[in-house]
């Protein structure tokens, strides 16, 4: 993924998002083609965090469709937000999110 493992562990804090992430994907984010045949899925995703608590990548980890897919790593990048990573000294490193965005009919 990126990022060091042995580093990764020894963290004193992980990257904690700013805010309520169930508030990045709004019911109006809902791709209008999805809503008007019915469908539903779960975007289980992966943001790539910088130091300075950008998410600057959105990998899928589970894809369920191509629409909802893209939509989600969309909306990710442009609203989450974070306090970043901190190494064992302290100072701000980067490191990653794991999180999933259910979507369902509004």
């Amino acid at each position: 993924w990126g990022v060091d493992p042995v580093a990764y562990h020894s963290l004193s804090r992980r990257a904690v998002p700013s805010g309520n992430p169930g508030l990045w994907a709004i019911p109006s984010d809902y791709p209008p083609r999805m809503l008007r045949d019915g469908m539903v899925g779960a975007v289980h995703f992966r943001l790539m965090v910088d130091e300075t608590g950008k998410p600057i990548d959105c990998i899928v980890q589970s894809a369920v469709g191509d629409e909802f897919d893209k939509v989600t790593c969309q909306i990710m990048l442009r609203r989450a937000r974070f306090t970043p990573a901190r190494d064992a000294a302290g100072r701000p490193v980067a490191s990653f999110y794991v999180n999933t965005v259910r979507w369902s009919i509004p």
